[in-house]
C-alpha cells in the first residue's frame, strides 16, 4: 500500500508543477474540474468531466468574421473535433490539433462551438458561446486592416492596424505578376520597401500571427492586401533608385551599384599596381598575377580583381537599367 501511494505522488506532483508552468494553479485546477460553469475571455465556457478539452486565454474574437479556438493539448487523446451550431451541427475540423481558426463565421451572430476529444467509444466536449462584433467600416470583416500608405518613385510605406495585438506579421510584396518576396517574423505595424520603380503598380499583402501554446506560428489563412501605383518621377535620367549609388570605378562610371559595391571599385583601383605581373606576360603590362582577372566593368576596364568581383560587376551591368530613373 505505501509503494502504491508513493507511486501516485511521484506521478501526481509533476503534473501539479507542469499546471503551474501552464499558469494553472491546484486550486484553479480543481474548482475548474467541479465547476458546471465559469466565465472564460470570448464567453461562457462548459466543462465536461473524463479529459474534455480546455480552452486557453488565446481564444478570442479575431474579427467579425472570423474566431480563433485553442486548447491544450491532450495527451490521451486518438482525435479531437470541432463543431459549430448554428447553423445545423456543421463539423468543422477532425484530426488530432490544439487550435482551429473559423473563417466563415457572420458579423453580430451567436455561435456555440464544441470541441471534442476521443478516448475511445464516447467522447469528452467542452463548448464555449462566442457572439462576434458588428461589422464596421474599419474592420472589412479581416483581422489585419492596411489603414493607408506613402509612395516616392522608388517606395512605399504601408501602414495597417489589426484588431488583436499580434506578435509578428508575415509581409509578402511584388511587382504586379512577378513571384513574392516574403519577410518573416516581422515586429510593428509599418513596413518600407526601397529599390522600386517609379509609375509600376506592386501588391502588398500583410497578415498577423500568433505564437501558439507550443510556440507554434497560428496564422490565419487570407492576406490584407492593397495595390500600389509608385509616381512617375520628374527628374533627371540617371540618377539612381533610393539605396544604390554610382559604381565609379571611373569618374564617369554611373551604373547604379550597392554602396559597399562602390568602396570595393574604388578599393581594387588602389590596388592596381600590386596585382598585376612584374615581368609582363601574355596581355603585356596588364597581365594579372595568378588569382587575379580583369574587372571589366566598362570596354578597356584592366584592373585586376578576384574573379568574384568581375561576376558582380557584370552582374550590376546587367541590372544598371532598373536600378535608375528614366
Amino acid at each position: 500500500m505505501k509503494s502504491l501511494q508513493m507511486l501516485c505522488c511521484l506521478l501526481f506532483f509533476p503534473c501539479l508543477l507542469i499546471m503551474s508552468l501552464m499558469g494553472f494553479s491546484s486550486a484553479a485546477y480543481a474548482a475548474s474540474v467541479q465547476a458546471t460553469h465559469f466565465v472564460k475571455p470570448g464567453g461562457q465556457f462548459t466543462r465536461s468531466d473524463g479529459g474534455a478539452p480546455v480552452f486557453t486565454g488565446s481564444t478570442r474574437v479575431l474579427a467579425p468574421r472570423w474566431v480563433y479556438l485553442e486548447w491544450y493539448w491532450l495527451p490521451d487523446a486518438t482525435g479531437v473535433s470541432v463543431t459549430r451550431t448554428p447553423p445545423g451541427s456543421q463539423v468543422f475540423s477532425s484530426g488530432f490539433a490544439t487550435s482551429f481558426t473559423d473563417q466563415s463565421a457572420q458579423p453580430k451572430t451567436t455561435y456555440t462551438y464544441k470541441v471534442c476529444a476521443y478516448y475511445g467509444a464516447a467522447p469528452a466536449c467542452s463548448s464555449i458561446v462566442i457572439t462576434t462584433p458588428p461589422l464596421s467600416p474599419s474592420s472589412f470583416g479581416s483581422p489585419v486592416d492596411v489603414t493607408g500608405y506613402t509612395a516616392t518613385p522608388s517606395s512605399f510605406t504601408v501602414q495597417w492596424t489589426s484588431i488583436h495585438n499580434y506578435g509578428v506579421y508575415l509581409i509578402r510584396w511584388a511587382r504586379e505578376g512577378q513571384p513574392d518576396t516574403q519577410i518573416d517574423d516581422f515586429q510593428g505595424h509599418a513596413y518600407t520597401i526601397n529599390g522600386l520603380q517609379p509609375n509600376t503598380t506592386y501588391v502588398f499583402k500583410v497578415k498577423g500571427c500568433d505564437r501558439s501554446f507550443w510556440g507554434t506560428h497560428s496564422c490565419p489563412d487570407d492576406w490584407a492586401q492593397v495595390f500600389i501605383v509608385t509616381p512617375k518621377y520628374t527628374g533627371p535620367a540617371g540618377i539612381c533608385l533610393q539605396g544604390y549609388v554610382w559604381r565609379e570605378a571611373t569618374p564617369s562610371d554611373h551604373v547604379c551599384v550597392p554602396p559597399q559595391t562602390r568602396s570595393q571599385a574604388a578599393y581594387d583601383n588602389s590596388q592596381r599596381f600590386n596585382r598585376v605581373s612584374p615581368n609582363g606576360g601574355p596581355y603585356g603590362p596588364d597581365t594579372c598575377l595568378q588569382g587575379y582577372v580583369w574587372r571589366e566593368a566598362f570596354a578597356g576596364d584592366h584592373v585586376c580583381v578576384t574573379p568574384q568581383t568581375r561576376a558582380q560587376s557584370a552582374y550590376d551591368n546587367s541590372q544598371a537599367w532598373s536600378r535608375a530613373y528614366h
